[in-house]
Parts: structure tokens; C-alpha cells; sequence
């Protein structure tokens, strides 16, 4: 059994979108290209990979979390929302399969 992926169940993530992200500052805890959650705010952006949840629900892990300054997330080479379900529908249409 593999172990998921899921939003951090606080209510600071309650708004948060996914994005796919490329980060390569050294002050940050990633480095390259990772699908994050964001929530975007006036002044900041928090940043969470995520929870990493054991399959039968009896354990949750915190992935790495920062915050960074919305100007400096602007600059960020690559950064779009990222939505599961379209990457799914890529997967299951591919002639490769």
C-alpha cells in the first residue's frame, strides 16, 4: 500500500490551490520543480507540500512548509495552478499507455 498526498486538514489551508512551482533559491526547504499547495495572500504566500497520510488513516506526516513574500513568488520561473484531474485524463487518453 502506498501512502497519499493530501491539504494539511488546518483551517490556514482551507483556501489553498494547488500549483506546480519551480523554486531554486537556497533560502527556501525545496529546491526544483514540485506540485505544491499555496494560499496566496496580500503580503505572503504559504507554501505546503502537503501531509503524507498512511494508507488505513492512522498516521499523518507534515511535508515540508515555508512562507515566502508574494513579490518574490511573482518571480518564479514556473508557476501554474495544477489540477489532479487534468493530468488523469492525460494519463488515461495517452497513446504510450
Amino acid at each position: 500500500m502506498i501512502s497519499t498526498i493530501e491539504k494539511p486538514p488546518s483551517q490556514v489551508w482551507k483556501n489553498a490551490k494547488r500549483y506546480k512551482a519551480r523554486f531554486f533559491e537556497s533560502k527556501y526547504p525545496l529546491c526544483g520543480t514540485y506540485v505544491v499547495y499555496a494560499v496566496v495572500g496580500r503580503k505572503w504566500v504559504r507554501i505546503s507540500q502537503g501531509d503524507l497520510v498512511l494508507p488505513d488513516k492512522s498516521g499523518r506526516h507534515q511535508l515540508p512548509r515555508f512562507r515566502m513574500s508574494v513579490r518574490e513568488w511573482d518571480k518564479l520561473p514556473v508557476r501554474y495552478e495544477y489540477d489532479d484531474r487534468d493530468m488523469a485524463v492525460v494519463a488515461s487518453d495517452s497513446r504510450n499507455n
